[in-house]
């Protein structure tokens, strides 16, 4: 069973997104989970609670829990934390300026409009950054990967400002392998949000600045060596130059092809078509591995085929029903909150987008807004109420755990299909349809995030009133998708 628990996690992506949940992405997740998956495996259950013996089991759904028992609930499943990180206890450490710097770098005013800006963001068409998430282990400094995934996961603002704060110090006593992710990291972030006030032209300077050595060392930032090299190789704002392409992929190249994680496997395979080109000057100098590249390449590709279950088009299809079954899911719990003409509306329109057969990227993409608006009703009426009965306790808590295996399905699927397309990209593929399927994965993952605000209110709702609402006790893909 262990196992068979790191050997699915490993294949997430994105995501996923604390400093284990990338991992496998994932060297971080394989060994995070290492020290919880004893605890998971005493929580997986083929049969169904005795209510006549609480030894060894969950509280019975409605009971009394302490407040200490209320938190242990809400941050219990480690599986499942890694979608959704709750650190209920983790206070960020004081920022000596706050977020003022952070909002003002962004063009904006206050906080708020920042976090708005971010959640609306259209990211440039880059084939090199489709999802920031693809990046959590391109770190070597463990501060810099744990604050950047947390960022990338959760979107507080906290964590990106703690970058920036290192980005800019000066201090002789800090590392270069510390600045260099800093740099990195940062000056992704100013690249992907260009559109709602990043600065893409100190991003690039910053990656840049972290892909070449100083003050003596010789350490290069080990994701900007490979945005660096592939956009020389590639012609991505860069003139064509496949000398110094292979110059600094070389230097991702070495530290990747000690790593079994998605951005490792992305490295690898465009390193191994860039040695192969015909007009590189450098291709005898890698003779020996040129023989090997075309098998290793397929050897990858082959790899993610079978573990992305499938590539356009039904990631499209699978995308609309991921979303089709969490409008049901939202229909169940605005029915157990009480929601009135606001649900009543939401069924109306639940129902039109169901009945698409043959969905269009549009299509899905506006299935999973509809979703995400009323999830936000639904997330601030639980907020507001202060029982249920019995009867309603039991359907809030099934609906829950149904909630919580569909975010898992859709988060580890949303992770496999991103890992496909950068992998597929750096193969040379892609084509015209790569930016679709992208938009709609990136849809997926923000519809992700607001499963994470519905269960977190749910938690809330059963802390603040002062009862037991249990996690699912076993997650797994849906069969259907």
């Amino acid at each position: 069973m262990k196992n068979q628990i790191i050997v699915v996690l490993v294949f997430c992506l994105v995501i996923l997104f604390s400093r284990g949940s990338n991992a496998g992405f994932l060297d971080d997740l394989k060994e995070s989970l290492e020290e919880s998956v004893g605890e998971i495996e005493k929580t997986l259950d083929q049969g169904t609670i005795d209510s006549n013996s609480t030894q060894g089991q969950a509280p019975e759904v409605g009971t009394k829990s302490s407040a200490k028992s209320a938190e242990e609930i809400a941050s219990g499943n480690a599986v499942i934390n890694f979608f959704c990180p709750l650190d209920p206890d983790a206070e960020p450490k004081s920022l000596p300026n706050g977020l003022t710097g952070l909002v003002g770098d962004f063009g904006k005013s206050t906080e708020e409009q920042l976090s708005e800006a971010f959640a609306n963001n259209n990211p440039p068409k880059l084939p090199y950054i489709l999802n920031l998430k693809q990046y959590n282990n391109a770190f070597d400094d463990p501060e810099i990967q744990e604050l950047f995934s947390k960022f990338t996961n959760s979107g507080e603002l906290e964590h990106l400002a703690w970058i920036r704060e290192i980005t800019l110090k000066k201090d002789h006593r800090l590392t270069w392998v510390k600045k260099a992710d800093a740099l990195f990291a940062y000056g992704l972030v100013h690249i992907y949000y260009q559109n709602v006030g990043g600065n893409a032209e100190k991003g690039f300077k910053y990656i840049k600045k972290a892909a070449k050595p100083i003050h003596g060392t010789k350490h290069k930032q080990y994701g900007a060596s490979y945005i660096a090299g592939t956009r020389r190789y590639n012609g991505y704002g860069e003139d064509i130059n496949l000398s110094a392409a292979t110059t600094y992929m070389n230097v991702a190249y070495e530290i990747a092809r000690n790593r079994s994680d998605s951005f490792a496997k992305t490295v690898q395979t465009e390193f191994l078509r860039l040695i192969s080109e015909p007009a590189n000057p450098a291709r005898n100098l890698y003779a020996e591995l040129g023989k090997q590249a075309e098998a290793m390449r397929q050897s990858i590709m082959q790899e993610f085929s079978n573990s992305a279950r499938s590539a356009n088009p039904e990631i499209l299809k699978k995308s609309q029903k991921l979303a089709v079954m969490r409008n049901d899911l939202l229909i169940e719990m605005g029915t157990i909150a009480g929601m009135g003409k606001d649900l009543e509306e939401f069924k109306v329109s639940a129902q039109q987008q169901k009945s698409e057969a043959d969905p269009t990227n549009l299509v899905v993409q506006a299935t999973i807004v509809l979703g995400d608006g009323f999830a936000e009703k639904l997330k601030n009426r639980m907020g507001s109420i202060d029982k249920l009965d019995e009867n309603g306790l039991k359907k809030l808590e099934s609906v829950h755990q149904d909630n919580e295996n569909l975010l898992y399905t859709t988060g580890e699927l949303t992770a496999e299909w991103f890992s496909y397309q950068a992998v597929n990209m750096a193969n040379g593929g892609g084509g015209l349809n790569l930016f679709e399927t992208v938009e709609v994965l990136r849809s997926l993952d923000g519809m992700t995030n607001r499963m994470c605000s519905v269960r977190a209110a749910i938690m809330e709702f059963g802390k603040r009133t002062d009862v037991t609402i249990n996690s699912s006790k076993e997650l797994k893909v849906d069969e259907g998708i």
